[in-house]
């Protein structure tokens, strides 16, 4: 026969050639009406194992990140989203040798909570007319509390001695006082502050706070998807471009335009093996 698709026998004869034609078209017809519901199937299962390859590429870095992210939340530093924090009672409390006492409480920070002593001087007039008096702050920080409490029970000498230099003077001046302010005698004002963490509100925390835990998240996750890239790199096996090539392979679709070729060129023969 001329036609390179057909190899049959020589000695076949006519009849036979026809017998054999004709099972080859019932086959290849047979087969195309089943081709595409096979395709159908075959893809399915090239995506269905293309998928389970795309999860083992990235489950070790998902499981990372998801560990970080819930380790973050538990501790109260959810990334992306704020969480009800607690806002802890600040008080402020200032007391001087008067025995004056003044509280001040709130449920945010104290723009400066560093505690101090102040030392009022007594009222003098100036020779430009005004009453003027001297204001040194002192650092308290690293006293001890015995010391503070005989500054406060009007033992007011030695200041420097005590607290060290100040960290800030400033002399106030006023053109009117009454008599019992002019004649009124130096006083320590003493400010300490202190956090009740027994009275609290829940509240969201700062957006600069989010942003911050946020960031840090991110860095923490990274650094650890460096451990699964690392052993992937050194130690696996697992070739996600090979895995894919060898999968689109092995699940190769059925030629449906070549079966077609095949079944027209097969019908042609017959029709010239008849005439």
């Amino acid at each position: 026969m001329d036609n390179d698709y057909f190899n049959y026998d020589e000695f076949l004869n006519t009849d036979e050639l026809l017998v054999k034609i004709d099972s080859e078209i019932y086959n290849l017809e047979h087969d195309l009406k089943k081709s595409k519901a096979k395709n159908k199937k075959i893809r399915f299962l090239r995506n269905l194992k293309k998928s389970f390859i795309d999860v083992r590429l990235i489950l070790p870095y998902v499981v990372t990140g998801a560990l970080s992210f819930t380790s973050f939340s538990f501790f109260g530093h959810t990334p992306f989203c704020s969480d009800n924090v607690k806002g802890s009672l600040y008080i402020k409390r200032e007391t001087d040798t008067l025995g004056n006492v003044r509280c001040e409480e709130q449920y945010e920070k104290f723009d400066n909570s560093k505690p101090t002593i102040t030392y009022f001087s007594s009222w003098n007039l100036n020779n430009e007319g005004y009453y003027e008096r001297i204001v040194r702050i002192y650092n308290i920080s690293s006293v001890g509390a015995d010391t503070i409490d005989k500054m406060l029970s009007n033992d007011i000498k030695g200041l420097d001695e005590a607290f060290g230099k100040p960290i800030s003077t400033r002399v106030e001046k006023r053109n009117t006082l009454s008599k019992e302010e002019f004649n009124s005698s130096p006083y320590l004002l003493s400010t300490m502050f202190s956090i009740d963490e027994q009275r609290y509100i829940l509240k969201k925390e700062p957006f600069d706070r989010n942003l911050s835990d946020t960031v840090t998240w991110a860095a923490v996750t990274i650094l650890l998807e460096m451990i699964p890239l690392w052993y992937r790199y050194y130690y696996s096996r697992f070739n996600y471009n090979e895995s894919i090539r060898y999968t689109i392979k092995q699940y190769e679709c059925i030629d449906i335009e070549s079966m077609k070729k095949r079944l027209e060129d097969l019908k042609k023969e017959k029709q010239r093996l008849r005439s």
